[in-house]
């Protein structure tokens, strides 16, 4: 179910692996935007789909009030969820250099940094404690835990990473 502050209109699949490709194909009919409320989706969610079942939640997880309250709800409600942290490869290792001005996709605001090689390896790995952090969170609460990176195409992901991080069969 898309979502950025609020959900958005659901697709309901069940009966097994065959569902997963229309359920890819409705998730590539949406696009990113707006700020991200994973606690108040994941509260209105839980409001209207009260049986247990596997969520999967696909973000960046970039959001100001983090998402602990969000993965405990799942976790206290009995679902199976996985954590899916999607990203591009630039996200993770900026290769632009010198002063730049950063605009934010989802609130628009702008700020001034400069991108030396030295900022660029603490940001890299500021973002990859924050992914192992993610990591932990999910673990911790017995649920699973991937990355997307978003220049592969998203059926390798599911064929390989998530196969090999035992998140599908």
């Amino acid at each position: 179910m898309p979502f950025a502050e609020r959900l958005n209109k659901p697709l309901v699949a069940s009966g097994g692996r065959d569902r997963l490709w229309p359920v890819l194909e409705f998730l590539g009919e949406h696009s990113c935007g707006g700020g991200t409320n994973l606690f108040g989706a994941t509260k209105e969610f839980m409001g209207n789909f009260s049986s247990r079942g596997i969520v999967i939640l696909i973000s960046d997880f970039f959001d100001e009030q983090g998402c602990q309250r969000a993965v405990e709800m799942l976790r206290s409600a009995g679902h199976d969820f996985v954590l899916v942290q999607v990203h591009s490869a630039e996200e993770q290792r900026p290769s632009a250099a010198g002063e730049l001005i950063l605009e934010d996709a989802e609130t628009a605001a702008q700020r001034t940094v400069d991108c030396s090689p030295e900022s660029t390896a603490l940001y890299e790995r500021r973002f990859l404690e924050f992914s192992a952090r993610l990591r932990r969170l999910a673990l911790r609460n017995g649920g699973r835990y991937a990355r997307a990176v978003t220049n592969i195409p998203y059926q390798d992901f599911v064929l390989r990473s998530l196969r090999s991080g035992r998140v599908v069969g």
